[in-house]
């Protein structure tokens, strides 16, 4: 009888151990598409601003959001501000996740201008006008770009792991400078969750032995 339960409870663990692996692998697959694209995007930070290119010698805003989903997750874009906006998902400002899209009406004619959304209300975008032109970050909050926001998009799954995780470009304090990275605390999720499973398959294991 020990015998048989014994191996009853290792096929159940390995059960157990199958569908927790799949789960932390797709965990892994699913939460790297928006920090892979967030971060192809960051690379072009200070790049000058050209109309109708995407390139590291200039780009315009839709080109940044077009090369960077494009390299990062093999995501092919429209090139056009109002187009993308018309192909992502509306999503409520109180429901923007960093990788996010945030669309502007710079013209008055509708969708003209976008940025990809860091967090903490700052996105990065390609900027044609201002005080400082280019690939630039810039916040929500600011006068020019609240007066002209008009919806947020989602071009990516959202992923409940990146709640309430901003992207931080500027560290101004050494308790900032301390603080795990965005990676780091996917890192530090992914590992957790892979551990608790290792630990429910020794108790199922275990169980299966003592009885």
């Amino acid at each position: 009888m020990k015998k048989k339960g014994l191996n009853f409870a290792l096929k159940c663990a390995f059960c157990v151990y199958c569908f927790a692996l799949g789960g932390v692998l797709a965990f892994a697959e699913e939460n790297s598409k928006r920090m892979l694209f967030i971060n192809e995007a960051l690379k072009y930070l200070g790049t000058p601003y050209k109309y109708a290119s995407a390139s590291k010698t200039g780009m315009d805003c839709s080109g940044l959001v077009y090369i960077s989903a494009l390299n990062a997750v093999n995501l092919k874009l429209p090139r056009s501000a109002s187009v993308i906006a018309k192909q992502a998902k509306q999503v409520k400002p109180d429901d923007l996740q960093a990788g996010d899209l945030v669309f502007f009406n710079t013209f008055g004619k509708g969708v003209s201008h976008v940025g990809i959304y860091l967090g903490g209300r700052q996105f990065l975008h390609s900027a044609s006008a201002g005080k400082k032109t280019g690939v630039i970050t810039s916040s929500l909050d600011e006068e020019y770009w609240s007066a002209r926001f008009l919806f947020a998009g989602r071009i990516l799954s959202k992923e409940e792991s990146l709640a309430g995780i901003d992207v931080l470009l500027n560290k101004t304090s050494a308790d900032e400078e301390n603080e795990a990275s965005p990676q780091e605390k996917l890192k530090t999720k992914k590992d957790d969750a892979a551990k608790n499973n290792k630990d429910r398959v020794k108790e199922i294991v275990a169980a299966g032995i003592s009885e």
